[in-house]
């Protein structure tokens, strides 16, 4: 019984999560514990699949990206207004605890099931949504909602901390001790410039969300580029190329306020 329970687990903690933030647009003096609440059975489900494991700090560890993607989400949460936004975020929550669970169920119980990095390419794909969500709820709250906002300073701060744990977290296996403290020192910085750069931006919350999740996946996709298999100079320009064209894009088309 004890292992059906924990086998349906990453099924009923992602509905679950669907069900809590569906039930913060509802009562909204839920906010914000319905949200955390989210969180918690997150981290308590890894605890309880990690826990009598020898390697369980490493495991926690690299649970780290989707609880800030979590908290990033309840935060982003005291922006939204509009129904649609709401009801995808309570869907694209519930659906990525899911995956993130599954996944981590079958890499520890299951590996013959468990798709090669499965878990490394999700916690790559949450550093630019968080991203996203961070500068939709933080930015936003600066400028619609002063009496309760943080200090402007906060803002890069956050965004600082943030990205330089993501890059840790998931820094590639082969590279070493001093290439992956440049990395985490480098996302830091960019993390930061982002947070300042958002603060003057003049434009929309979706809009911001969208240039906070580019320009952090632009270093995040280069330090790819420094190991094997190698990618060729086109891939390099190709993507460079499309990242420059959304990027004036969103500039060019979005409305200035």
């Amino acid at each position: 019984m004890n292992a059906l329970i924990l086998r349906i687990s990453p099924m009923l903690v992602g509905i679950s999560t669907y069900f809590l933030f569906e039930w913060q647009w509802r009562v909204p003096l839920a906010y914000p514990w319905a949200l955390l609440a989210a969180t918690g059975l997150y981290v308590v489900l890894v605890l309880r699949m990690v826990w009598p494991r020898s390697d369980r700090w490493v495991m926690l560890w690299n649970a780290l990206p989707m609880v800030c993607f979590l908290l990033a989400a309840t935060v982003c949460a005291v922006m939204l207004e509009e129904s649609f936004w709401r009801h995808a975020l309570s869907v694209f929550t519930g659906l990525t605890s899911y995956m993130a669970l599954e996944l981590l169920f079958l890499h520890l119980f299951h590996s013959s099931r468990y798709p090669v990095n499965g878990l490394t390419h999700l916690q790559l794909g949450l550093i630019p949504l968080t991203n996203a969500l961070l500068a939709w709820g933080l930015v936003g709250v600066r400028v619609f909602a002063k009496a309760i906002a943080p200090p402007a300073w906060s803002v890069p701060v956050v965004f600082a901390c943030v990205n330089a744990l993501a890059f840790a977290v998931t820094s590639h296996p082969d590279a070493s001790p001093y290439a992956r403290r440049i990395w985490i020192v480098f996302a830091a910085f960019s993390g930061f410039s982002i947070g300042l750069l958002l603060l003057f931006l003049p434009l929309a919350m979706p809009a911001q969300a969208f240039i906070a999740a580019l320009l952090i996946a632009l270093p995040l996709r280069l330090r790819r580029y420094g190991f094997r298999p190698a990618l060729g100079l086109s891939t390099a320009l190709l993507e460079g190329g499309l990242a420059l064209i959304a990027f004036l894009a969103v500039l060019l088309l979005s409305r200035w306020a």
